[in-house]
């Protein structure tokens, strides 16, 4: 994460920001192997489980970028009374995708009028 203000005149300030993550990661196949079904009461109830979830693996890979621009402004009316204007954008990117593509961006810009007693 990087952020900046800026103050150009009393009025008058900006900021920005930037921020960067990356996560990646992922499992190895779940094999639970072969257990013993006991009943509530602890005693032998005369099962045998295997689990196995072959191909987890590959449901399971984790490789995201996410980026965040931010600028905004803020000029004083008065003591108590300014204006705001902000803009972020996002970028996120999925190269590992395993239900469906979530790739993509937006922009949000807002603005405010801020009162302060």
């Amino acid at each position: 994460m990087f952020s900046a203000d800026f103050t150009y005149s009393d009025k008058l300030s900006f900021n920005g920001s930037i921020v960067w993550n990356n996560g990646e990661a992922e499992m190895e196949d779940v094999d639970a192997g072969t257990f013993t079904g006991l009943d509530p009461n602890g005693s032998y109830a005369g099962m045998n489980h295997y689990v196995s979830l072959p191909g987890w693996e590959d449901n399971s890979d984790l490789e995201i970028d996410q980026v965040e621009y931010s600028l905004g402004a803020v000029y004083n009316l008065t003591d108590s009374i300014s204006l705001n204007l902000n803009a972020s954008y996002f970028d996120y990117s999925d190269d590992e995708p395993y239900l469906y593509d979530t790739d993509g961006d937006v922009l949000y810009v807002n603005g405010g009028i801020t009162m302060r007693f």
